[in-house]
Formats: C-alpha cells, sequence, structure tokens
C-alpha cells in the first residue's frame, strides 16, 4: 500500500541555497548588459517583461592585469 502525499526531493533546499551562493559569487564580479537592443515590453499579470525573452552578456568588472609578452 502507498501514502498518498507530496513527494519531493531531499536536496533541494540545499540546492536552492547552492544556486544562489554561486550566482551571488559570479555576479559581485561582473556585470549583464543587453546582447541585442532593446525588445518590446509585455504585460504578463502584474508584471511587465520583455516578449520573447532577453539575452544578455556577461562582462568581467575586474581590472585587467597586464602581462609581458616575450618577444
Amino acid at each position: 500500500m502507498t501514502v498518498p502525499g507530496i513527494r519531493r526531493c531531499l536536496g533541494m533546499a540545499f540546492a536552492l541555497f547552492e544556486m544562489r551562493v554561486v550566482l551571488q559569487t559570479v555576479l559581485a564580479s561582473s556585470r549583464l548588459r543587453l546582447a541585442d537592443g532593446p525588445s518590446r515590453v509585455v504585460r504578463r499579470g502584474i508584471t511587465l517583461a520583455p516578449s520573447g525573452g532577453t539575452h544578455v552578456v556577461l562582462e568581467d568588472r575586474r581590472p585587467r592585469v597586464a602581462t609581458a609578452r616575450a618577444g
């Protein structure tokens, strides 16, 4: 006999926490910019969002270190 009920992944809470830490770490040393020009905005419920999603580019914010070139 099976017991009906909600089945959840035991590691789901840890996975969500880990992803939050990873995103905070990556975004702290980078910046996002739009890959394309502005897109059309549509209403989705009570929020506004770009129609069809949008593409972004992740850029490094850390200063570049000059390296000596052999030659």
